[in-house]
């Protein structure tokens, strides 16, 4: 039991006259305690003090990792009354390993890295001198992990530079270069690693093109270096804080949590991302269960994440990769936690081989999808995971397994992300990808403010699309503002979504008239739950691209849809002002004034007298030419047999018209649409005939009837007011074109071509 200073209150002492041994197990869970009630309370205070002692740090960085899974020494250690340095001892011959240190330690001017292609049988470590050595150890995945193998290049340089200092100035400036050069292609996928050593090469910049000093160079790359892994430890050290906080709860029962690849200290350097949130769950004693996924063809899942939970005593449960949907459909898993090795501009995140169909089957059963990254992996110069350079590794791992042969000689086989990343899952992406304001910051590297389904805070980590307050940490793909993530699925259950239009029957008219079996078929639906609660929803129309695009409930539900289920190369999308950065965060909208939603019902409706008849399928080609509309667009006969639409001819000739097929009986709703004057005959009032005529006939069924006009158009505002309109909201409507999608450039010439006239006209 904690006191309210945080710290652990002292455990009762036995009588020295009959002292009681310790259980190893009780020594072990009090010392799990003792070490994360401490490193949660104390992280962000002790990471706002360490400026100027990034060396001290990185060496208490490395005890604490060390006390996550050798908690039985760090209690020692941190026992005054001890009055001895607990060494652990060594295994018994033919035992697994056991104990725990971070992945790399510098020792008498080498970096020792533990060789993870030997684990869980072997705890071996491997030396590396210098950058090129330190870059053969990340191509051999001997390191793996995006952050761990960042920080390992960092070290590598300084490393270089602290070899270089007796060299020329030119001689030094190549050896760097060309040690950055060897180290970038080592893994080109994991953004860390490309933007750890363009920091470390942007300080050797700084210091001079040809510095003399090479004591001077080696030292700034040697701060630099040790501000990298600083940063790496605070920011693993928030990212768990607050993805502890952003967890699910369960009210019965471990919380069941599903890992993909490794993402604990052994890939990350420290606390470890994903895994790091799992382990600080466990102990800070909340009740956990960790379904941990093999991980093919490496097999990192069940040789390294499982040995980590084993060591820190999680429980847990090795599963193929292929168990993980058959889990969720049987409600099994109630989050998904995974890793990030890049993060695109617009969200997009490449993961580890696998992780799309977590995601995928993750929405499909409303399951949390959390992607768990600090912000040195998200790449703002890397527009979208198309762009994403996808490692192809050796045939070998998927052909063997440890060096056995488990497939015939000769058989083809392809081997996408290093076998240590591969999948781009759009979304997040969880993100929470990070969702960035307009007048973002520019260059890899760079801290974006971003949104994320973290609590509100400032942090320097970030994940992979979400949203919340700004310049957060912790994040998920298919999140939300809460503490709770959002899930997202598609609708098809129409009195489901008929409940939640019906909260704002006005504006969301025309997706309450879909609903109707004769549009219903034509739309797809998709919902944002917090819980078991609908929050959010976008209905997209079928057809020639772009079609209406409708959003409405939370943005951060919006956001989520929109980046995971509906997702439409361009749209004329529909959206409530205080939702539109929701919208923005992934479609470029057009220019283009706001919309106004204006209704009338019967009490309020005022005719107009005119000469107005009702057009028959007969009148459809004339109607055609009157709207003007391009071949894409050209109503079909039966919108005037299965809809209302009247007209004004002078001379037999059609001059105005407006109509409808929008109509819901059900609701006892409709929407006036498609009114147009010709330029010949405007200002006469023709435009105002006809939308009464249409709206007096709609009120003999329905309750209310709206329309859309232009915020701009003034002439027109005044005229519905005349027949009882009033202003019911404003609203965006413009055409988007999604963020990375090359469908605005390649299809601008037939959008002019064959573009929709605007049938709003006076």
């Amino acid at each position: 039991m904690a006191d309210p200073s945080g710290d652990p209150a002292p455990p009762a002492t036995a009588s020295p006259a009959a002292p009681e041994p310790a259980s190893p197990d009780d020594e072990v869970n009090l010392a799990r305690r003792r070490f994360f009630r401490q490193f949660a309370g104390e992280l962000i205070q002790t990471a706002a003090t360490v400026a100027g002692a990034a060396q001290a740090l990185q060496r208490a960085s490395a005890e604490a990792a060390g006390a996550i899974l050798d908690p039985a020494a760090a209690a020692l250690r941190d026992d005054p009354a001890a009055g001895q340095v607990a060494v652990s001892p060594p295994p018994a011959a033919g035992a697994p390993p056991t104990g725990f240190r971070t992945p790399f330690r510098e020792e008498g001017g080498f970096l020792l890295v533990i060789d993870q292609r030997k684990l869980p049988d072997e705890l071996v470590e491997v030396e590396a001198r210098n950058a090129p050595e330190a870059a053969n150890a990340i191509r051999q995945m001997v390191v793996r992990g995006a952050p761990a193998i960042g920080q390992v290049a960092a070290i590598g340089l300084a490393l270089s530079a602290e070899r270089a200092t007796e060299t020329t100035a030119i001689a030094r400036r190549a050896i760097l270069r060309a040690a950055a050069a060897a180290l970038r292609a080592a893994r080109p996928t994991a953004v860390n690693l490309g933007w750890a050593v363009d920091r470390m090469m942007a300080r050797f910049e700084a210091v001079g093109d040809l510095p003399e000093d090479g004591i001077a160079v080696a030292a700034a790359l040697r701060d630099e270096a040790d501000a990298i892994v600083t940063e790496a430890t605070t920011d693993h050290g928030r990212l768990a804080v607050f993805g502890l906080a952003a967890l699910p709860v369960r009210e019965f029962g471990p919380l069941r949590i599903l890992t993909h690849c490794n993402t604990g200290p052994l890939a990350c350097g420290q606390f470890g991302t994903a895994l790091g949130i799992v382990q600080a769950a466990h102990h800070a004693e909340h009740e956990v269960k960790v379904w941990v996924d093999e991980t093919r063809p490496y097999l990192q899942g069940a040789r390294l994440t499982a040995w980590e939970l084993e060591q820190a005593g999680v429980p847990h449960t090795l599963i193929p990769d292929v168990a993980a949907g058959s889990l969720m459909a049987q409600g099994e898993v109630d989050v998904v936690l995974v890793g990030a090795d890049r993060v695109a501009a617009n969200g997009d995140t490449a993961n580890k081989v696998g992780t799309y169909p977590l995601a995928v089957l993750a929405a499909r059963h409303g399951v949390p999808f959390f992607v768990c990254a600090p912000t040195s992996s998200i790449d703002l110069a890397t527009p979208d995971g198309g762009a994403i350079e996808i490692e192809e590794r050796p045939a070998d791992e998927v052909l063997h397994i440890r060096g056995v042969r488990i497939a015939p000689a000769g058989t083809d086989v392809r081997n996408p992300g290093r076998a240590d990343h591969g999948d781009r899952h759009r979304g997040g992406r969880h993100p929470v990808a990070v969702r960035r304001r307009s007048g973002r910051e520019g260059g890899r590297g760079q801290r974006p403010a971003c949104r994320c389904a973290s609590p509100v805070g400032t942090a320097r980590g970030c994940a992979v699309r979400s949203v919340g307050g700004s310049r957060l940490m912790a994040s998920v793909a298919a999140t939300s503002r809460s503490a709770r993530a959002l899930a997202t699925r598609p609708l098809r259950d129409r009195a489901e979504l008929r409940t939640f239009l019906e909260t704002d029957r006005l504006l969301a008219a025309y997706a309450i008239c879909d609903l109707e079996d004769r549009e219903f078929g034509k739309t797809r639906w998709g919902g944002a739950y917090d819980g078991d609660r609908l929050v959010a929803l976008a209905l997209e129309y079928s057809g020639l691209t772009p079609q209406p695009l409708f959003v409405m409930g939370r943005a951060d539900g919006i956001e989520a849809i929109l980046r995971d289920l509906v997702r439409p190369r361009a749209a004329y999308v529909a959206v409530l002002p205080e939702a539109l950065d929701a919208v923005t965060s992934l479609y470029r909208l057009d220019p283009g004034p706001q919309m106004v939603r204006m209704w009338v019902d019967r009490a309020r409706f005022r005719p107009y007298p005119a000469d107005v008849r009702r057009l028959l399928p007969i009148d459809i080609g004339e109607l055609n030419r009157l709207y003007q509309l391009g071949f894409a667009s050209w109503l079909p006969s039966s919108a005037i047999a299965e809809g209302i639409y009247y007209g004004v001819r002078v001379g037999g000739r059609l001059i105005a018209a407006a109509g409808t097929h929008v109509v819901s009986p059900r609701a006892r709703l409709g929407v006036v649409g498609n009114v147009l004057t010709h330029a010949d005959y405007r200002g006469r009032g023709f435009a105002t005939a006809v939308t009464g005529a249409v709206t007096a006939d709609l009120l003999r069924t329905c309750d209310q009837v709206v329309l859309n006009v232009r915020s701009d158009n003034p002439p027109a505002l005044q005229a519905y007011r005349r027949l009882g309109y009033a202003e019911h909201v404003r609203f965006e409507e413009r055409l988007g074109h999604r963020i990375g999608s090359p469908w605005a450039d390649l299809t601008a010439p037939l959008r002019r071509l064959f573009a929709r006239r605007e049938i709003d006209r006076r």
